[in-house]
């Protein structure tokens, strides 16, 4: 029931303003599968394949499905400490999910590699967003309406960071228990952490 409430809560107030195809969305689609199959049994070639569905994420949007892996990298990092792993295991495991979030990411974009040029790429991927692209809606923070009718959506920006602040802190408190679901709660809490704050450099509703 509570999962059916936050879902249906997302689908009235959050999509249901924006009826669209976009980008944003498949590359959020793909990160939600790159968790999804791991929250079962986590194994090395689970990590590869949310790697590679996290490669697939960035190439719809290069920031998100960096912020994404970026999230799961550190959860595999707290996940080996927590289980008294050696850091050799959370390494090993680090590097299958870079090579393989690498890997489909460089096939994706081997079209354009070779009609542009990496120079070129490199310029629209990543400089051009953060030169550009982060500040040019604070003003508004990328608001659709003004005033009374502003609340709502700024419910929803207020909302995420406490969300998420909860979340790690129930993490945090209950990393020694066995009952408490670890693994999916802050991995889960972290990707969403790194997803919000990237959409937090440049706020925007559709973001």
């Amino acid at each position: 029931p509570q999962a059916a409430f936050a879902t249906g809560l997302f689908m009235v107030l959050i999509y249901g303003k924006a009826l669209n195809a976009t980008h944003h969305w498949f590359a959020v689609l793909v990160t939600l599968l790159a968790v999804r199959i791991n929250l079962p049994r986590m194994t090395e070639t689970s990590i590869a394949w949310s790697g590679a569905l996290l490669g697939l994420a960035a190439f719809f949007n290069q920031v998100h499905g960096a912020a994404a892996m970026l999230g799961f990298a550190v959860f595999l990092c707290l996940r080996a400490k927590r289980s008294g792993l050696a850091a050799m295991a959370a390494a090993r495991d680090v590097a299958v999910l870079v090579f393989a979030f690498a890997l489909v990411l460089l096939c994706s974009s081997a079209y354009y590699l070779k009609t542009v040029g990496l120079g070129k790429l490199w310029y629209c991927l990543a400089v051009r967003v953060f030169a550009f692209a982060a500040g040019n809606s604070h003003r508004t923070f990328g608001l659709p309406v003004g005033g009374v009718g502003a609340l709502p959506y700024l419910a929803i920006y207020l909302l995420l960071p406490v969300i998420y602040g909860i979340s790690l802190w129930l993490c945090w408190r209950s990393r020694k228990n066995a009952a408490f679901p670890w693994n999916e709660v802050t991995l889960l809490s972290l990707i969403g952490l790194c997803l919000f704050l990237d959409v937090a450099v440049s706020i925007n509703w559709l973001r």
